[in-house]
């Protein structure tokens, strides 16, 4: 196997009131706010959410690009997963 998949790194979540959702996954879910990143939720120090305002509170130039918000991210060991992806691009 040329990579090994390691762990799910992070969701990327697109919502229309950030406030309220953070709210939520910090109150009811017990997510804890990350020390210096704005709008990202920790699971055991280890990053989890990503809180992503809506489309119109993004600039021109982003908001016409490809909704980047809607993702999640895989941590995988060596290079050859980076390269694997780029391959499909």
């Amino acid at each position: 196997m040329p990579f090994q998949l390691l762990a799910l790194n992070h969701v990327g979540v697109r919502c229309t009131k950030v406030a309220e959702t953070e709210r939520f996954y910090k109150e009811t879910l017990g997510l804890k706010a990350h020390p210096s990143k704005e709008n990202w939720l920790l699971v055991n120090d280890t990053y989890a959410v990503h809180l992503m305002p809506p489309l119109a509170d993004l600039s021109e130039d982003a908001a016409h690009s490809v909704d980047a918000a809607r993702h999640f991210a895989l941590q995988a060991s060596g290079r050859a997963a980076a390269h694997a992806l780029r391959a499909l691009m």
